[in-house]
């Protein structure tokens, strides 16, 4: 018997390897001689990194500047032929405290650090992944670092390692040609600006008071013109960094397209008796470009069942079930959520829902 499990990371908690390995034991106590196939997966976003250690390749570290300007050492993993820089892992809202999340401050000047030292060191293709940050600067802080001036309305140079956004009238080019080609890794299509853009739905949880969308957006707006932005998908991904990339030259990537075809899921469904996918919360966004969403029409595919278990599911699924068998929430009883995220609460819970996912089907197959 062969089973696959393809779990995506449950932020704040457990790794998407550590969540598949979770899974692993809770099916090993029904099926103790079964093949389990644990893939870590990710979407574009955090985790993306891991994922693709499966190439053959090694690290680079880098001091940065992260979201305050504040130096940091920073990583990127390199193939041959490729570097893949994951936004989060310079600039990630995990890297400060929430009581200094000013939007004003924050930059995505450590991305484009990264980028720098990937042309540099030769890298001929250099993937993306966005998601997870803590900036909504429009990626003029990757620009900046790159060796763009932003300038304000008196033709002064901003000053760099902080948020140029909302004094940006004007950008001056830089004269670094980058030779690698770019690709924008992202699960989401959300634009640069506008009800949907970059500060009306990712900003309020880097720090953003109600009351200051309209004027980020504004800036949004002004800045996309400069940078002969239009509607382009996943514009307004990582604060807008995804548009500053398509400044460059980027080729957007759907992130769970790309990430599926590299680890060959495909591959692995076709000979699997029984998928197991999940992430750490499923709602309706789920079925846009998520892992369990991927997962499931590759599964479907192949008439595979496959089940998704999650740290919570918030609201109707309903448009999931055209994919997955069924949907799961592993809490057993009511948690507090600082108590519900702790990494040995996660394992035991994945656990146990796996194990009693495995026992249901069992049955229901007659053995």
């Amino acid at each position: 018997m062969n089973i696959l499990v393809t779990m995506d990371s449950f932020k704040g908690s457990l790794s998407s390897k550590d969540a598949g390995e979770a899974v692993k034991q809770g099916v090993k106590r029904v099926f103790p001689e079964c093949m389990v196939d644990v893939i870590p997966i990710a979407d574009g976003g955090e985790g993306s990194l891991e994922a693709v250690q499966i190439l053959p390749g090694h690290f680079e570290s880098v001091s940065i500047h992260q979201l305050d300007g504040k130096k940091k050492m920073a990583r990127y993993y390199r193939t041959k032929q490729a570097a893949y820089i994951e936004c989060a892992e310079a600039v990630g809202l995990h890297l400060i405290a929430t009581e200094e999340l000013e939007p004003s401050r924050l930059t995505s000047y450590g991305v484009g650090e990264l980028i720098l030292d990937a042309e540099a060191k030769g890298a001929n293709d250099i993937y993306v992944f966005l998601g997870g940050t803590g900036t909504t600067d429009g990626g003029l802080g990757l620009l900046q670092a790159l060796g763009n001036a932003c300038l304000n309305e008196s033709g002064q140079e901003l000053p760099l390692y902080e948020n140029p956004l909302l004094h940006t009238a004007s950008i001056r080019e830089s004269n670094i040609k980058l030779h690698a080609n770019l690709y924008i890794i992202t699960d989401v299509d959300n634009p640069y600006a506008g009800e949907r853009g970059a500060a009306a739905v990712f900003g309020p949880q880097k720090g953003m008071k109600k009351e200051e969308i309209p004027t980020y957006d504004a800036a949004l707006h002004r800045v996309a013109n400069l940078l002969s932005l239009s509607s382009q998908k996943g514009a307004g991904a990582a604060g807008g960094i995804g548009g500053a990339l398509y400044s460059l030259g980027a080729t957007y990537v759907p992130g769970i397209e790309w990430m599926l075809e590299l680890l060959k899921v495909e591959e692995k469904l076709a000979v699997a008796d029984i998928a197991i996918t999940g992430e750490g919360q499923i709602d309706h966004q789920t079925a846009y470009g998520k892992v369990p969403s991927g997962v499931g029409k590759l599964a479907k595919k192949h008439n595979v069942p496959c089940i998704a278990l999650a740290g919570q599911v918030v609201e109707p699924v309903d448009n999931l079930y055209e994919d997955l068998t069924g949907v799961l929430s592993i809490q057993q009883v009511c948690h507090l959520l600082e108590h519900a995220v702790k990494p040995d609460v996660t394992k035991a819970q994945l656990a146990f829902s796996a194990e009693q996912v495995m026992r249901i089907w069992s049955s229901g197959k007659g053995n």
